[in-house]
């Protein structure tokens, strides 16, 4: 049986290789809210600290004194505080961390948060303590130059490789402590308000240390104390540790984990030796099933480390039950129309990879025969247990709506939900009718989705007096529109009455010179709608539109309704102009003139105006799969097509559960039990050969 699996992103990152890189945060001043708008990317590059302008650095063995600046956005460095607490600018001082290690580590690089008030000399400190938990510490490195630039930023000390014969190796155990000096002018530093000790990857920061003494005063043995109340702003770096490296049966260890994914190999992890050097380490390396989260992968020992995971050597992603208590899984088509149940399978694995439902440890497929039975709505009302289709009793055949495989009938089950709008724009998604209104919002419908629904979440019709009706939002009708708003949701091909307008009647202008909807014009004497923007006269001299008598027609109007307009008011109107018909009378209007005009609401229809008759159509959606073992039909919720096995049971046991073959027929797929197991088709149950006397049908013979 062919298992689906999900892999973390630290899993996905060993397996192929990447380096998952989390770049460094934006600089920002402490002294203000205000942050750098440049984010370091990963590599050499840095921001300069005068200008805030990125600018990319030599590589590392190019690199002048004057040119080692800030932060170069490394992936192997790790911050140590932050800068909740900013110190103003101090003359003579050393200021730093200690740190006791918790295991080996060579010293690349490391910085501090300083704020510059103009070109300063700093001297980057590197001390070791000479005798365990006593305070007295001998400098072991130091480096003295003076950065470009003045302000707030990480300040480093430069690859420390570059200006030292060899590495400075720091050893388990012991304490070791990173700091900087500077005379004048004064320098600004920041301090991360903790308190007691902190761990980073390496061990633990015992806390900050500082001397109020510039570099010329510091000696070569110096007392440092650690206080307990916080730590300094700084960024530390270690060279990565080699280790064995697999690369097919060749094994090295001299290279990082970095350079062994380079070379395609496998690595064992940091400071592992290879067996031909003394070590433990063969190739190529021993997997093991890997569970992380109840996920099971196939991964060496340091990979599952890496993920987080629980290795288990030897053994493979097969074995049941690896990553924790198993179960039935019954999910809606999981790798093909033929498997509804899929045995042993964590819940995490079911409800994660296959999207199914858990249906409860130690649960086995035998127990659900139609693993697709769930839940069926009828309106408000719920029925449990029934097939979602393939028979005349299913959910589908019976017009209901189908909740999911192994769904329950639990209080609100059957209560629609939908998209509810208000005037703002604002909108809650998957409330009922009733939520809506007592929210005072304007529900658009079942299933309706806030993100697709016409017109948008907070628009309407807005009547204005001289453009006609336009879809917009409330503010933008109010002004500068001046409008009359319809309400959320109103659609201007929609709206009853429509919009009001000039009407001219037994050569009048207007009713009591008040504008009036089309169809109250229609209805007086005469009356032809002469549409929006139109003046009637004020003064005797004014131009009277209704004098002579306008050009008009019979004008039909989304939705099936007659009005007399002129051309223009009728095109304004979304109508239809009759020339041949010079009022309403004995016009019969179509109910639509467009598809738009014929939405039913049914996401299963397809919805169309027919031309030449004017009446809406509904065709349902066609869903045909061309297998004959399921059933086809068309998710109201949703509109989309849903194909879902309807074989019907033999009622034997032993010839296994009706499935879809691959030709899309119904077949016995036979046996359901093991090999090494006897199936009782009385008691419906697959009997190990291992157990009982060997008569397994109860006759009083042996059946092996």
């Amino acid at each position: 049986m062919m298992r689906f699996r999900t892999l973390s992103v630290g899993v996905l990152a060993i397996l192929l290789g990447v380096m998952i890189v989390t770049a460094p945060p934006v600089l920002a001043d402490p002294a203000s809210s205000a942050e750098v708008s440049v984010v370091l990317d990963p590599g050499l590059t840095n921001i300069h600290p005068e200008t805030g302008e990125v600018i990319e650095l030599a590589p590392r063995d190019e690199l002048l004194d004057e040119e080692i600046i800030i932060l170069r956005g490394r992936d192997d460095c790790e911050y140590i505080g932050n800068c909740d607490n900013p110190i103003s600018p101090k003359s003579d001082r050393f200021r730093g961390n200690i740190f006791r290690m918790g295991e080996n580590g060579t010293i690349d690089e490391f910085s501090m948060e300083l704020n510059l008030t103009a070109s300063t000399e700093l001297t980057f400190y590197v001390f070791e303590a000479l005798i365990d938990d006593v305070p007295v510490f001998t400098q072991i490195w130091s480096y003295t130059y003076t950065p470009v630039g003045t302000g707030w930023a990480f300040y480093s000390s430069g690859p420390i490789m570059d200006a030292t014969p060899e590495s400075l190796v720091f050893v388990v155990g012991k304490d070791y402590a990173l700091g900087v000096a500077w005379h004048d002018p004064p320098v600004g530093y920041c301090l991360s308000v903790e308190s007691g000790t902190k761990p980073f990857s390496k061990g633990t920061i015992r806390g900050g240390t500082s001397l109020s003494k510039g570099p010329d005063d510091i000696g070569e043995t110096e007392t440092l104390n650690a206080f307990s109340g916080g730590f300094y702003s700084m960024e530390i770096c270690f060279l990565p540790d080699p280790g064995a490296c697999c690369i097919g049966l060749v094994c090295d260890d001299t290279l990082t984990a970095t350079e062994c994914l380079g070379e395609s190999g496998q690595f064992a992890g940091p400071l592992t030796e290879c067996f031909a050097t003394g070590g433990e380490v063969e190739c190529p390396l021993p997997t093991g099933g890997c569970c992380v989260d109840e996920v099971c992968t196939v991964l060496t020992e340091y990979q599952c480390a890496g993920a987080g995971g629980t290795w288990h050597e030897g053994t493979d992603c097969s074995a049941p039950c690896l990553c924790g208590p198993c179960g039935a899984c019954c999910a809606d088509n999981p790798g093909g129309p033929d498997e509804h149940c899929w045995e042993i399978m964590t819940q995490v694995e079911c409800e994660t990879v296959l999207l199914g439902v858990y249906r409860g440890d130690d649960a086995s497929c035998s127990d659900f025969p139609g693993c697709n039975a769930g839940a069926c709505c009828f309106g408000d009302v719920c029925v449990p247990g029934m097939a979602e289709a393939g028979d005349e009793y299913s959910c589908f055949e019976k017009d209901g709506i189908y909740q999911g495989p192994g769904s329950d009938c639990v209080e609100g089950q059957c209560i629609a939900t939908g998209c509810c709008c208000f005037d703002d724009g604002s909108s809650v998604s998957d409330v009922t009718e009733a939520e809506c209104d007592s929210l005072y919002g304007n529900y658009r419908g079942d299933f309706s989705d806030c993100a697709t629904v016409t017109p948008p979440c907070g628009e309407g019709a807005c009547c204005a007096e001289d453009y006609g009706c336009i879809d917009l939002d409330m503010a933008t009708c109010a002004n500068p529109f001046y409008g009359e708003w319809q309400g959320e949701g109103t659609i201007c091909r929609s709206i009853s009455p429509r919009c009001e307008g000039t009407c001219c009647w037994e050569s009048d202008c207007n009713v009591n010179d008040l504008p009036v909807t089309p169809e109250v014009c229609t209805s007086l004497p005469a009356g032809v709608f002469m549409g929006y923007g139109v003046e009637c006269p004020v003064e005797p001299e004014d131009p009277d539109p209704c004098d002579p008598a306008p050009a008009s027609r019979a004008c039909c109007l989304p939705g099936g309704t007659c009005v007399v307009a002129t051309e223009d008011a009728c095109l304004g109107l979304f109508g239809e102009y009759r020339m041949d018909d010079p009022d309403c009378t004995g016009v019969t209007c179509p109910s639509c003139l467009l598809d738009e005009d014929c939405d039913d609401g049914d996401l299963c229809t397809i919805d169309t105006c027919n031309t030449e008759t004017g009446v809406c159509e509904h065709a349902p959606v066609e869903c045909d799969d061309g297998w004959d073992c399921t059933s086809d039909f068309c998710d109201p919720s949703s509109g989309e097509c849903v194909f879902v096995e309807s074989c019907p049971p033999n009622d034997l046991f032993c010839d296994g559960v009706e499935g879809c073959d691959e030709f899309g027929e119904c077949h016995s797929p036979g046996d359901p039990c093991g090999p090494d197991e006897f199936c009782d088709e009385e008691g419906d149950v697959c009997i190990s050969v291992s157990q009982g006397d060997g008569d397994f049908d109860f006759d009083c013979d042996v059946d092996l």
